[in-house]
């Protein structure tokens, strides 16, 4: 029993992908971030740009 629980105890396999895990979810959660900080920017500038668009005056074609 001892030795079960001595091997248990310093048995490694698993730790890395704990460390992927993280990583990963770190990397989503950054992601998720960036795009809520820079949509509202981004809604704003295709908005204008519709804008400038619509006004633009072609005039007549003969």
């Amino acid at each position: 029993m001892m030795e079960f629980l001595y091997k248990f105890t310093y048995d490694e396999d698993g730790a890395i992908t704990v460390d992927w895990v993280v990583l990963t979810a770190s990397m989503v959660a950054l992601a998720l971030a960036t795009v809520a900080t820079v949509r509202t920017g981004i809604f704003a500038a295709s908005a204008n740009m519709a804008t400038s668009m619509a006004n633009i005056d072609l005039g007549s074609t003969p």
